[in-house]
């Protein structure tokens, strides 16, 4: 009867666990909101320069390209498992863009193995109003 008991009370607190991580998920994550902090969404870009592309930051779920202090592109890479801040973003291009659909490859910082990929989104310009 106890060995029954067991296995019952491990796949509760499984699913108590897989809710609370998903509720995490959609709290804002606060180092976002402040990169993005004073500045406005613009109009969704399919490509971006990687000559404008000066630094790049990933968060949560997506992936902020600075421009300069005025303007940054934020690329949502959606429920991409694969990007975490303990891997390293390596992109394969054929010109000098970025462009939606191009594809994105994490490498694991320690082991240099690949961990798995995903496709970019279009690229939305945030950028502080002007005066």
């Amino acid at each position: 009867m106890t060995m029954r008991i067991v296995p019952v009370v491990v796949l509760l607190l499984a699913s108590a666990c897989a809710t609370t991580g998903s509720a995490l998920e959609d709290v804002p994550d606060p180092a976002f909101v402040k990169a993005l902090s004073g500045k406005v969404a613009g109009e969704p870009r399919s490509c971006i320069s990687l000559l404008d592309a000066r630094q790049s930051t990933t968060y949560r779920s997506a992936i902020v390209y600075r421009v300069n202090s005025r303007l940054s592109y934020v690329n949502d890479l959606g429920k991409c498992p694969f990007l975490r801040d303990d891997n390293i973003l390596v992109t394969r291009t054929t010109g000098s863009q970025l462009c939606r659909g191009d594809i994105v490859n994490m490498v694991d910082r320690g082991s240099h193995f690949p961990t798995g990929s995903c496709a970019f989104s279009d690229f939305v310009p945030y950028a502080t109003p002007g005066k």
